[in-house]
């Protein structure tokens, strides 16, 4: 019965290497929300479809057989995706600058807004004192300096660990997901008996 979990295993992944490839060869833009409930909805829907299918073949109806069933759907789902996206951020190495860049300019924009919150709060607390209002303009413009370049040091930390994370947070997700597919086909087609 480990067929089961192989053949819906290597089906799902394959339709979701499908979508993202063309997504990303189309130079399609999907917000994260959407791309994640899109790759989640198909994770789940491919662990509920391998458990349903091992449940109607009735070899062993137990809730643990069922549950099992979704985990090694998900084991094989989860290393063939990791894998693939380790392929792609080898062969089209501007996967992971986009992603830099969208960091820093995320980075940059939250202490932007910082500061802009920040001048707006001095400026009021000043009252028209335009002596003040200049001191704490020079203030938060040196404040945002020494704040531009930490942002560099952290875009350099987190290109050093941009492989390493996006392996562990792609795989933690997609066994998150395979595991709630794998609960829920238990539960209820468990109660089915």
């Amino acid at each position: 019965m480990k067929k089961n979990a192989i053949i819906f295993g290597l089906t799902t992944a394959l339709l979701i290497i499908i979508m993202v490839s063309v997504v990303y060869f189309a130079n399609i833009t999907l917000s994260g929300s959407i791309q994640a409930g899109i790759l989640g909805g198909t994770i789940l829907s491919g662990v509920y479809a391998s458990c349903q299918v091992y449940y109607h073949k009735g070899i062993d109806n137990t809730n643990k057989a069922i549950f099992f069933n979704g985990l090694r759907t998900t084991a094989i789902i989860a290393l063939l995706l990791v894998g693939f996206g380790v392929l792609m951020l080898q062969l089209f190495p501007s996967i992971k600058q986009q992603q830099l860049t969208g960091y820093k300019e995320s980075l940059i924009l939250s202490i932007t807004e910082n500061t802009n919150q920040q001048f707006k709060q001095d400026s009021i607390l000043a009252k028209g004192d335009t002596a003040v209002i200049t001191q704490s303009k020079l203030t938060l413009q040196k404040q945002e300096g020494i704040e531009l370049s930490t942002v560099e040091d952290k875009v350099m930390s987190y290109q050093k660990k941009f492989t390493t994370m996006f392996v562990g947070i792609n795989m933690m997700l997609i066994v998150f997901t395979g595991l709630v597919g794998s609960l829920l086909a238990s539960y209820f087609l468990g109660r089915k008996k």
